[in-house]
């Protein structure tokens, strides 16, 4: 199951929203917040190890965000319609 086929399904998203209104979980992302890994290198370290850093910090936050937006359903598609006239 993909993230949008998880988002698709209101069952999953209602119970999503219920698990992240427990007080319980409130406080369980909020310390994985605070546990963010440090964003900071060495300046004595090498580009590579710097790159590794900030890869894991923005993987973090990615996957938190991912966590968050598991509680929100899919805006409904939006259907375009053309309406471009060339000029004759």
């Amino acid at each position: 199951m993909t993230i949008p086929d998880f988002r698709r399904q209101t069952t999953l998203v209602q119970r999503m929203r219920e698990l992240l209104s427990d007080p319980v979980m409130q406080h369980a992302l909020e310390a994985m917040k605070d546990s963010n890994p440090p964003v900071e290198a060495d300046p004595r370290d090498d580009a590579i190890v710097s790159v590794r850093i900030l890869s894991g910090v923005v993987g973090y936050n990615f996957y938190h965000r991912t966590l968050l937006s598991l509680a929100d359903p899919l805006p409904e598609p939006v259907e375009l319609v053309a309406n471009y006239q060339p000029e004759t």
